[in-house]
């Protein structure tokens, strides 16, 4: 019968192959407080002089420690973290679905539990990943097996095989990019900037804005939104330059080149983070042109769509993810001489396009070509890395995982302290009509892209193309509010209020977020609070606020209800600010909270049953110990950082508290509880 997780029952399993040195830290530590100090030091006395012939003892107690055997922490009633437990924990650990050789053995789990939890994690490709990284490592293996599989059919080994042509790549130089480059070098008047634009941001390539054709909730149709680009570029200038005297340009040309890029570059970073969270309209092509006449628009969606002037009929409403972002690169524009904006322009292109014609050394290249097939191919891949995975199996676990937090949430919103019983009643009803979409979908959308080209540049300007020409041509109609837009590849999951969907990709079911035959506590801790997350979402006003203002949304919410939330949300936001202050969004740190109190309360969480608890809270932990995937400056903006995540939200549980016999006065122990779940 496998010992108890950290109960002190286990100490006589560990009292064979003792050390003199761990043999005495046992005898003092058991007599801390007590009195016989002269029997103390000749205790003391004898262990130095015996552990000095100990030859593996001295020099590794504070390894031993720290990895498998910690030291016993007598001023507490029972043993905690750190204790000399059974040799065999280590093993009890990672069967159960934790993996040990992370955790920090001899840190205070009551005052730093992401530390503990995570002490021995370093970086996101270090020998042992975790979390979404090794989620993500993983998929990536799994997708370069089928693209090496003989039997793959169809585009995409070619696209992959090409990609990793490095020898033919090396060969091509940027010459492969040549119908890029060439009509940027030829931009010699302001009037045709629409059709350059128009061009570049067909190849994918964000520059000045980005244009993207996204569903509008209010109507389910489809339209086209335009918002600022992040440029999220920071301290390459060096790089640029490197790149532009390897397209030809001599050192001066590229020093200047550089210098230009970076100068409009900072001007309108600043522009973009303060505009691109802003309120969004629907505007006219008319009023459009009317507020940026620089660029002729008719001429850009023309030239996006990729055909002939007449042959295309272009859009008469545009949606503006930020509206005010429009007026403010127009007067940018105007400020900024042609020279400089076609320097600008050429510095993106080669950027963004460097893996297209070189060779960057900085990840392995295999890793960089499955990951452009992904995006490339997007379900036409996924369909063949289902079939090479336990998809089936993984789908029906996770469903019933999910149906479970489902009941658990409504019940959850049966007693929430800050809903009226009008609210609450609409709150279970849109909780029932809930969509879950897990692992897969029924039907795949292939791509039916050319890309059998030996160059690999030539084949993204395919794939892009024909991205571009079937977003086009489904604009306009009535979006599919069943269907996957999300690939199964991405690790994560998605809530889109819009179509009232919580989506979980096949890619979130792999190790550590979710592995088969390992005790369901941290299961539930790691992908049962990922799920629970983004159900909760739903519930909070916060991104109720964002939807209507930007899609229009009807409040659902009484007036007595958003008072009651938003006075409960301040509580909330200050806790957080004790860990890191400006930054991460409110309705993500109260996710969280939903996430964990429903997951714990799917599992049927008893504090009492302290390996199920202990097991719980490290599988919620374990999982932020590398951060999260694609953490970029918008990832930053919304969330919190790890720590924060973990710490902030489980010191708000009384239950962890107990499950780890915190004291009251311990850093993991919230002075104040904020009543939200």
């Amino acid at each position: 019968m496998p010992l108890p997780l950290f109960k002190g029952a286990a100490l006589l399993d560990a009292w064979s192959g003792i050390s003199w040195a761990q043999l005495c830290t046992l005898f003092l530590a058991r007599w801390r407080g007590s009195k016989g100090h002269v029997l103390k030091l000749l205790v003391l006395s004898v262990c130095v002089l015996c552990s000095a012939c100990d030859s593996t003892a001295t020099t590794k107690v504070a390894d031993d420690a720290a990895q498998e055997i910690p030291s016993w922490d007598a001023a507490h009633s029972r043993p905690r973290f750190g204790g000399i437990l059974s040799t065999s924990m280590s093993t009890s650990l990672r069967s159960a679905g934790v993996d040990p050789d992370i955790v920090g053995w001899h840190i205070d789990p009551c005052e730093d539990f992401y530390r503990f939890a995570c002490q021995g994690w370093s970086a996101p490709h270090s020998e042992r990943p975790r979390g979404f990284y090794l989620a993500e490592q993983n998929v990536a293996r799994s997708l370069k097996s089928v693209l090496e599989d003989a039997s793959a059919h169809g585009a995409l080994p070619g696209f992959y095989d090409s990609c990793m042509d490095v020898d033919a790549i090396n060969e091509e130089g940027v010459a492969a990019i040549a119908p890029l480059l060439d009509p940027l070098r030829a931009l010699k008047k302001p009037s045709d900037l629409g059709h350059v634009l128009g061009m570049v941001h067909r190849a994918g390539i964000p520059a000045l804005f980005r244009l993207e054709f996204d569903p509008e909730p209010e109507d389910t149709r489809w339209g086209v939104r335009m918002e600022a680009d992040n440029y999220a570029y920071e301290g390459q200038a060096e790089r640029v330059e490197q790149l532009s005297q390897m397209a030809g340009y001599g050192a001066r040309q590229a020093r200047q080149i550089a210098s230009d890029w970076s100068t409009l570059h900072e001007t309108l970073s600043l522009h973009a983070r303060d505009h691109s969270y802003g309120p969004g309209a629907t505007v006219t092509l008319r009023t459009l042109q009317r507020q940026m006449p620089l660029v002729r628009w008719g001429d850009y969606f023309r030239a996006f769509a990729g055909k002939r002037p007449r042959s295309v009929r272009v859009p008469t409403n545009i949606g503006l993810r930020a509206d005010s972002y429009v007026p403010t690169l127009e007067k940018l524009l105007r400020t900024t001489p042609l020279p400089q904006l076609r320097h600008y322009l050429i510095a993106v292109v080669l950027f963004t396009t460097r893996h297209w014609w070189t060779i960057d050394t900085t990840e392995p290249r295999w890793r960089y070509c499955v990951r452009r097939t992904d995006r490339a191919f997007g379900q036409s891949l996924s369909a063949l890395y289902v079939e090479k995975t336990d998809s089936a199996l993984r789908k029906a676990e996770a469903t019933a995982i999910a149906s479970r937090l489902r009941t658990t949430l409504r019940t959850l919103l049966g007693r929430v302290p800050w809903m009226d019983s009008d609210t609450r009643q609409r709150a279970q009803s849109r909780l029932d009509k809930l969509k879950l979409r897990v692992a897969y979908p029924q039907r795949w959308n292939a791509l039916a892209a050319r890309a059998d080209s030996s160059v690999y540049a030539t084949n993204e300007l395919r794939v892009h193309a024909e991205a571009t020409k079937r977003a086009v041509a489904r604009s306009g109609r009535r979006m599919d509010r069943f269907g996957w837009r999300e690939a199964i590849t991405s690790v994560g999951a998605h809530f889109d209020p819009g179509t009232m969907t919580v989506t979980v990709p096949l890619a979130a079911l792999q190790p550590p977020l979710m592995e088969l035959d390992v005790e369901p506590a941290v299961t539930f801790g790691s992908l049962g609070v990922i799920i629970a997350h983004e159900m909760s979402h739903e519930f909070d006003d916060g991104v109720l606020d964002a939807e209507a203002r930007g899609a229009g949304l009807r409040y659902w919410w009484s007036p007595t209800t958003r008072s009651q939330h938003r006075r409960a949300r301040v509580c909330l936001k200050a806790h957080y600010e004790r860990y890191e202050r400006g930054r991460g969004s409110v309705g993500e740190n109260l996710a969280d909270l939903a996430g964990v109190r429903t997951a714990w309360g799917a599992l049927g969480g008893d504090s009492s049953d302290e390996r199920t608890a202990q097991l719980f809270f490290l599988g919620f932990a374990q999982v932020w110990c590398a951060g999260a995937p694609s953490y970029d400056d918008r990832h930053l903006r919304l969330h919190a950082s790890p720590e924060a995540r973990v710490n902030g939200t489980l010191s708000l549980f009384p239950e962890f508290a107990e499950a780890f016999a915190c004291e009251s006065t311990a850093a993991m122990r919230a002075p104040t509880t904020c009543e939200l779940w």
